[in-house]
């Protein structure tokens, strides 16, 4: 992964190659900046991983989305199985 940063300029803020020094992208806010150092960050650590639940690959954002969409989508959904109980640890059902 490229190592990246924000820095000051003349006229608003760049993101910078730690590596070289070289000048990635210019920005009039550092808001701006911020986000798009983000969503490339997002970028280089997304890949292709099995889902726990179903095997099936999908593009995942890190190690964090281990589920497929449609898996998370079934999980919230029903929240409950059989066999759980319901409250707090310890509390009288």
């Amino acid at each position: 992964m490229a190592d990246r940063f924000i820095a000051k300029a003349d006229d608003g803020y760049v993101i910078k190659d730690r590596g070289t020094g070289k000048v990635v992208s210019r920005h009039g806010s550092i808001a701006a900046a911020a986000a798009v150092l983000r969503e490339a960050v997002k970028q280089e650590t997304r890949k292709q991983r099995p889902c726990i639940t179903c095997g099936t690959l999908f593009w995942s954002e890190g190690a964090h989305n281990r589920m497929c969409d449609p898996c998370r989508t079934r999980s919230q959904e029903a929240p409950y199985q059989i066999g759980h109980r319901r409250g707090r640890i310890g509390a009288r059902v």
